[in-house]
């Protein structure tokens, strides 16, 4: 380690030093040797020593004259270098001392550790070494190498290969002790480690195969051992007795190689359960003598021991002798063996669990074994294997052989089909005991109670009963289970039923449980077996109420539940006999389930056998009449009754009967009479009877039940066909009571009287409707009250067809069950009927008035879902809040249709229609038969009459009703002003002309709005079209250089807001912006942007004209407004010219504030509560929309790049503060590749001419005008100094960046002191982090460039001259036009300064002064006095400050 640290060391040192300023000669060498030795290797006889040593000493010839030191440093760097370490050993070898040729060739430098990766290599160069410099490596090593070369390898097995050759040198070398071959006894030490290592792990794995492999060369070693040992020579067996005593039990193991073959195929799951007795097979580490374990265990055996214990394995012994050990565990192994190779690979896996169970998982016993050779002998005889259930089935019967009871039924069931099997004696031999008829008779008699607990408990319990059948069926069919001695298994053989009955009696009960868990039908069956004689009914006798309706849950269950559980508890579970009721039930039953007709047919009458079982619940006789009626007839159960129309009827009775009875009772009525279906007119009035003698049933009554369902002739047709099918029927009972309703004498009467006005009565409905009670009232009336109800109908049918009709039928329906009007109904019909057309409209006008109803002339009678978007008047007028709420509304809401179509619904207070009553009964006009006709339907009506004194409240009630009469009208004016906005909507040239057509005038919301108009707004906004407006905003307010600094166009004098506005709100609002100087601004196809949900705040150029940064600020600005719902042409006018003078103040991207209080900005820039997010945004835009000098004031952006470019050459970052351009020389490189400003200024798209010269050219432009964050422009106009010399350029700083305006303000602010103008003198590389970051105190600093006499401070002057002489002159970019110019910077100080010495002032407070102007003098120019220049600048700052220029 030492070595390497001190070559690594060394070759630092050499690093830069002569002997390796050529690494050709390296190359050269390592191709060289390379080329030489070609695939040989050392100790190959023909590898060419010579030749190899020939190149390296061409090599040293070329390094010239160098020490031995170098040498061995040298030579050791391209050995470690060259990829066949060997060849470079034996080319460089001669050259190299012998220590430091032995300090390479350490083993534990070449060989890795574990794994012996470079072994090979290593044996090799000492080969090699001992070649060229046999001082470096003995002759003993280097023939100890040739013998280890053979054996040399990697990876796991390496130790073990590796001793073998030590065994081998050791033999055959003259080695005294390992102490003359170092390295070699270190590799013989870790050999042995990892070899030992590498055994224990292949015997805990049971890797015997392996471990065999890797140690049957120590059984050879053991062989061959020598009687004797020559005095000073050294043997294998010396070292390995030293390092690895275990070696000589490892030498006696001798393993049956074809046994361990077999278990050595066992997958390692399961060979990690047979551990312990696998490990039997491996070197005996017990007694350390014996070929395997197994030998070494039986060896040390007692006899004092009946059981025997090995790691997890507990072996019984019953013999208590060595062979009988020996028996025991051959036979484990030859049983496992004969899994593993002869039992089929499905029964593999089960066999083995069967295997682990009764060897590991329990002491281990001979008669497990013979129980495992018994199952496998079933299975070499069993075509595919006998499966995982069988072999469960032998090894729970065997375990739980002392515990057999029900729960081992199926395992029982198993094993005795496994008994059958030809090749099961043996497994009969050892399993067929007594304890096992024992436990089979404790099975069934479990069984059998758990059935019969079911049963009791109404719990589900065929599952069992169908498995305890298969195993008595199983067990009987038996011919190896011996039954013969045992009574119960006798007896419970010899009545099992068939499989049969079993199944089809399972199949009753499951579909009768299924239609009973569907929805209870009602049962008279109130528990108990079923009796015949019980079921005797006396005529009129009442029915008991159903079970479920007196408590006792037993009556919900089915009927066949009872007779099928007595069937199971006789014939499976060994109790009495069924009842005779049960039998006779069952038997017909059973003839349908085992009828052979089509399969659809075949579940048709089993499903019509359980319905008819469910509903003959309380009538046994004719419960047994139609089960046996349906087994002895098939699709016809008689002459027109199909079973499949009977079933339709029948399934779904419980949850409506009275409509499945109706449809029965028509069923029967269109069958002749015939002995077969006797028995169905029985159920039908079975079912009838039901509904009368049940209390429960009072509000089931059929007869109701019609009469809601059925139309009038349908009802009478119906009554019909149960005279029909009842005509002759059974003898009704003496009881009027107990008769059913449908069957009774006087409704059939009823019915004949009703049968000639059988079509009246269908008029009647028609008109009325189902909602009306009128038809069933008349229909249920029959007896002595008749007579009314009959002359009523006698007059409707003389009115048919006339035009009274209708009227007469809205009387008729006020007939009612609730209020007895009978006598009034039949008056008010035979009044009506015999008056004339003007009595009978008056009447209509009153029943009208009553029932809301109104024709108010004026209004019209539209509905509201007519014409879609207009409030309709079928709506309720709300009372506004000031009036008070009264008893009444005006609600034209329809609720029925009135007499008159053309009439409307209103809330009409009665008190009007008391008042219309009241004038019909005093007119002294009015004929008395009219009067008649008044009071009868006023009486009918319920329409209360004073003595005709009318109150004052309720004539006062009444005015007010037609005051809201006259409210709806204005409200009808309305709806129709809507209508007329939607109709313009959908087609405008249209609606114009209609409106002209009908002499309405038409105007617009738009044009409202703009007669709205404040005076001066008015005179800006003008109408362009259909939604469309245009805004004038003057650009007067814009000062020279706030133009200049937003793109505004030097001619253009007002900005034009062109809106488009959609008041019915079908498009969202647009809008575009213009200068008046934009061309053919009146005709150019306009892009407006949509302010729609959808869209977001416009990013890019809107519509055709040229943008700029004002617009595009602008644009942004609009658009918010106009998304918050600000559409108003006022409120967007007056908040664009509060925002306009503004711009500069806010951020150009969100309009979020500066917040400078008075400090005055030219140019809007990002703000700095969002950096990243709108300077990304600005930065998107074009370079001359963000920039707009760069084609207005060309000198402004040639100053800024060349004092980017100074800076640049001085090689100070810290002069260009967050360049984005990374390093000096690129930023000069661009810059002189950039054109003159002319050519940018005059480029339609200058970002494209900028990319052509240099793809960051326009980002390095971009930076260097506006990364300041200020504005920096030529001085014109009143910030012009007169009186400078020819060629001075005049640049005025018009702001700075936001934070050092905002400084200076506070400052002046604070002090209320006035400024004061200085000079300051520096170099043009200093003027980009002036601008950004204002004059700073550099004394004592890098950037210190003059001496700092009067301490540390900013040094300005009085004097320009004086300032001057500290201006250098500079260099600029390649075609700039201000090069060769020195500069001088007019500051602002806030106060009079600070006086040090005759004109020279420092000032140490950073923010009281700020740079205004930037004065560009040629070489040769000669500075004006103070006094010429002082006041026209303190001017221009003042004018500055204050926002005037």
């Amino acid at each position: 380690m030492h070595a390497t640290d001190s070559r690594t060391r060394r070759r630092g040192i050499l690093k830069h030093s002569l002997l390796f300023n050529k690494a050709k000669h390296s190359e050269d060498w390592h191709q060289a040797i390379d080329a030489i030795a070609g695939v040989l290797h050392p100790p190959n006889p023909k590898f060419p020593y010579p030749l190899l040593r020939q190149a390296t000493e061409a090599y040293l010839k070329k390094k010239g004259k160098i020490t031995q030191a170098d040498k061995d440093i040298r030579l050791a760097i391209l050995i470690d270098a060259h990829e066949a370490r060997d060849i470079a050993v034996a080319a460089a070898a001669h050259a190299m001392t012998a220590t430091s040729l032995r300090a390479l060739l350490h083993v534990d430098l070449n060989v890795a550790h574990g794994s012996y990766w470079g072994l090979e290599t290593w044996l090799q160069c000492l080969i090699a070494a001992n070649y060229g410099n046999s001082a470096s490596v003995t002759g003993l090593e280097a023939t100890w190498a040739q013998y280890l070369l053979p054996f040399a390898t990697h990876g796991p097995g390496a130790a073990g290969k590796i001793l073998i050759g030590v065994s081998r040198a050791l033999r055959e070398c003259a080695t005294p002790n390992m102490n003359v071959v170092p390295d070699f006894l270190a590799l013989t030490s870790r050999a042995l480690t990892d070899y030992g290592a590498h055994l224990e792990g292949l015997r805990l794995k049971n890797n015997w195969i392996a471990a065999y492999g890797a140690s049957c060369w120590m059984a050879e070693l053991g062989r061959t051992l020598p009687a004797s040992t020559s005095p000073g020579f050294l043997l294998p067996e010396h070292i390995l007795d030293a390092q690895f005593p275990v070696w000589r039990v490892w030498a006696s193991w001798r393993p049956d190689l074809r046994l361990v073959r077999i278990l050595s195929s066992i997958d390692s799951n399961s060979a990690a359960v047979l551990s312990d007795l696998l490990a039997l097979e491996g070197p005996d580490f017990i007694s350390r003598a014996k070929s395997t374990l197994r030998d070494g265990l039986i060896e040390q055996y007692g006899s004092d021991r009946s059981f025997i214990k090995l790691g997890g394995l507990l072996i019984e012994v019953p013999s208590r002798t060595k062979d009988g050990l020996r028996e025991i565990l051959e036979s484990s192994i030859s049983t496992l063996e004969s899994i593993w190779t002869t039992a089929v690979s499905a029964d593999r896996l089960q066999l083995f669990k069967l295997f682990t169970e009764l060897t590991i998982a329990r002491p281990m016993t001979q008669e497990g074994l013979n129980l495992v050779q018994a199952v496998l002998f079933i299975t070499k005889g069993t075509k595919g294997g006998l499966g995982s259930v069988l072999l469960n089935a032998v090894l729970c019967i065997y375990t739980e052989r002392n515990n057999l009871g029900g729960s081992h039924i199926r395992e029982l069931q198993d094993l005795i089909q496994l008994f059958d099997h030809d090749h099961a004696s043996s497994l009969r031999r050892i399993l067929s005991t007594p304890t096992l008829l024992q436990g089979i008779s404790r099975c069934i008699q479990d069984r059998q109670t758990a059935v019969r607990t079911l049963i009791e408990q109404d719990q589900p319990w065929t599952e069992l009963a169908l498995e305890l059948h298969t195993f008595c069926s199983a067990l009987k069919s038996s011919k190896s289970v011996p039954i013969v001695g045992e009574k119960m298994i006798e007896q419970m053989c010899l009545l099992l039923p068939p499989a049969e009955h079993i199944t089809m009696a399972i199949d009753i009960y499951t579909a009768a449980r299924n239609r009973n868990s569907k929805a209870p039908i009602e049962s008279t069956n109130t528990g108990g077996s079923i009796d015949k004689g019980k079921q005797k009914r006396e005529p009129g006798q009442r029915i008991a109420a159903p079970a479920f309706l007196t408590g006792q849950t037993k009556g919900l269950q089915h009927p066949l539940d009872e007779v099928v559980e007595q069937y199971f508890l006789h014939r499976l579970l060994s109790q009495q006999a069924a009842s005779y009721t049960s039998q006779r039930t069952l038997d017909p039953i059973l003839r349908v389930w085992e009828s052979t007709c089509a399969p659809k047919l075949t579940q048709k009458r089993r499903s019509l056998v359980i319905l008819v079982a469910k509903i003959t619940s309380d009538d046994t006789n004719l419960r047994i009449r139609c089960l046996n009626g349906i087994a002895s007839t098939g699709e016809q159960l008689g002459p027109g009754l199909s079973l499949e129309d009977l079933l339709m009827i029948l399934q779904d009775i419980d949850r409506n009967p009275e409509h499945r009875i109706v449809r029965l009772i028509r069923l029967l009525a269109s069958c002749p009479t015939a002995q077969e279906i006797l028995c169905w007119r029985d159920l039908a009035y079975h079912l009838l009877a039901q509904e009368t003698h049940l209390d429960v049933f009072k509000d089931r009554n059929l007869v109701d039940h019609s009469l809601k369902t059925m139309k009038a002739a349908e009802w009478l047709s119906f009554l019909a066909d149960v005279q029909s099918v009842f005509a002759s029927g059974p003898a009704l009972p003496s009881d009027e009571n107990a008769v059913p309703p449908i069957l009774r004498v006087e409704l059939q009467k009823y019915r004949l009287e009703l049968a000639p006005y059988t079509n009246t009565l269908t008029r009647l409905e028609e008109v009325l409707g189902d909602e009306n009670d009128a038809v069933n009232y008349i229909l249920s009336r029959g007896g002595a009250r008749s007579n009314n109800i009959l002359a009523i109908l006698q007059t409707l049918k003389y009115a048919e067809k006339g035009p009274v009709e209708s009227f007469l039928h809205k009387i008729v329906g006020m007939l009612s069950t609730k209020v007895n009007n009978e006598w009034e109904v039949s008056d008010c019909v035979s009044i009506i009927f015999d008056a004339c057309g003007e009595v009978v409209e008056v009447c209509k006008k009153i029943w009208n008035a009553k029932h809301g109803f109104l024709m108010i002339t004026g209004l019209s009678n539209l509905d509201q879902q007519s014409v879609p978007g207009i409030n309709g008047r079928n709506k309720t007028v709300a009372a506004s809040p000031s009036t008070p709420k009264t008893a009444y509304s005006v609600v034209p809401v329809r609720t029925s249709a009135p007499i008159d179509p053309t009439a409307s619904k209103y809330d009409v207070p009665i008190s009007v229609v008391e008042i219309m009553v009241t004038g019909w009964l005093l007119d002294e006009n009015a004929a008395e038969n009219t009067k008649n006709a008044v009071r009868s339907i006023a009486c009918l009506l319920n329409i209360v009459q004073t003595g005709f004194n009318i109150s004052r409240d309720k004539l006062t009630e009444a005015a007010t009703f037609w005051g809201k009469i006259e409210d709806e009208i204005i409200q009808e004016a309305d709806r129709l002003g809507s209508l007329r906005k939607t109709l313009k909507a959908k087609d405008a040239k249209g609606t114009t002309l209609l409106l002209q057509q009908i002499g309405i005038p038409d105007t617009t919301e738009l044009d409202e709005e703009m007669m709205k108009l404040p005076a001066g707004v008015m005179d800006v906004v003008e109408r362009i079209g259909n939604n469309e407006v245009e805004i004038a905003f003057s650009l007067a307010a814009f000062t020279q250089l706030q133009r200049g600094a937003m793109g505004i166009p030097e001619s253009a004098n007002m900005l034009m807001l062109q809106l488009f506005l959609d008041y019915n709100k079908d498009s969202p609002p647009s809008f575009c912006l213009h200068y008046n100087t934009d061309a053919h601004l009146e005709t150019m196809a306009h892009t407006r942007y949509s302010c729609s949900t959808e869209s977001q705040n416009p990013t890019k150029q809107i519509c055709t004209s040229a943008q700029t940064a004002l617009t595009w600020q602008l644009g942004r600005i609009i658009y918010s407004k106009l998304c918050r719902g600000i559409t108003g042409i006022a409120d967007i006018y007056q908040h664009i010219t509060a925002w306009l003078p503004d711009l500069p103040q806010l951020c150009v991207s969100c309009s979020a504030t500066h917040n400078l209080q008075t400090a005055q900005l030219r140019r809007s820039i990002p703000c700095d509560s969002h950096p990243y997010s709108c300077a990304r945004l600005w930065y998107n835009l074009p370079l001359h929309v963000r920039i707009p000098e760069i084609r207005t004031d060309t000198f402004a952006v040639d100053i800024a790049l060349s004092s980017v470019y100074a800076a640049a050459m001085t090689n100070k970052p810290e002069l260009l503060p967050s360049c984005p351009i990374r390093g000096n020389e690129l930023i000069k490189s661009i810059l002189n590749s950039l054109p003159a400003m002319r050519v940018i200024r005059d480029a339609v798209a200058p970002s494209s001419i900028l990319s052509s010269y240099h793809p960051q050219a326009e980002k390095l432009i971009s930076w260097a005008v506006v990364h300041h964050r200020g504005f920096l422009a030529t001085a014109t106009g009143l910030l012009k100094i007169p009186n400078l010399p020819p060629g001075t350029h005049q640049f005025v700083l018009a702001n700075a960046s936001p934070k050092l305006e905002s400084t200076v303000v506070q400052k002046i602010q604070s002090t209320k002191r006035e400024t004061t103008v200085l000079f300051h003198g520096t170099s043009l590389d200093r003027l980009p982090a002036i601008l950004a970051q204002g004059l700073r105190v550099c004394s004592g600093t890098s950037l210190q460039r003059t001496g700092a006499a009067h301490g540390k401070g900013i040094y300005l002057s009085d004097e320009p001259a004086t300032s001057f002489y500290y201006s250098p002159t500079s260099l600029s970019w390649k075609n700039s036009g201000l090069s060769n110019m020195r500069m001088l910077l007019g500051c602002e100080l806030v106060g009079s300064g600070n006086r040090v010495s005759g004109k020279i002032h420092v000032v140490t407070d950073v923010g009281s002064v700020m740079v205004r102007y930037i004065l560009l003098f040629t070489r040769e120019a000669r500075m004006p006095i103070r006094g010429h220049i002082e006041p026209a600048m303190a001017s221009g700052m003042k004018a500055l400050r204050n926002g005037a220029v």
